[in-house]
């Protein structure tokens, strides 16, 4: 992280070059790969699912080796998982993502405020080039 020394405003300085973004930005990570099976395992069985538990681990005894999740139910394993993709994504523009398939609301920004998956604008509406492209294609 780093502020800007004009506005006060605090970045992400996960990335060091901006456009033309010469940094290396895999499409899709292993610890992508294993906190998709652990939540869609934690999703399918009820419990804690031990096979889950075991991604999940996985991916923060990789940066943090002391530290061994041991949620109580189900839902503290989904809600585990997701904090992890949080923690491991952070600045790779996947957060938005996670909110809009779980239709919750995504967070003020700024002078930007909240949006509920109950409200207008929630999901954009298709591009008129899309639309001019594919006749059979109505608006949402």
């Amino acid at each position: 992280m780093f502020t800007n020394t004009t506005s006060g405003k605090k970045f992400v300085a996960k990335y060091k070059t901006g456009s033309p973004y010469t940094d290396y930005a895999p499409i899709i990570r292993y610890s992508e790969v294993l906190l998709n099976l652990a939540e869609a395992l934690a999703r399918t069985n009820t419990g804690v699912n031990a096979k889950a538990l075991a991604l999940l681990n996985a991916v923060r005894q990789r940066s943090d080796v002391a530290t061994i999740l041991a949620p109580a139910d189900q839902a503290a394993l989904i809600n585990a998982i997701l904090l992890e993709r949080r923690i491991e994504f952070l600045g790779e523009g996947l957060r938005n993502f996670d909110l809009m398939r779980l239709l919750q609301t995504i967070p003020a920004k700024g002078s930007i405020t909240a949006k509920a998956a109950s409200e207008q604008g929630y999901i954009w509406p298709i591009s008129a080039d899309e639309l001019s492209l594919n006749k059979l294609m109505t608006d949402n």
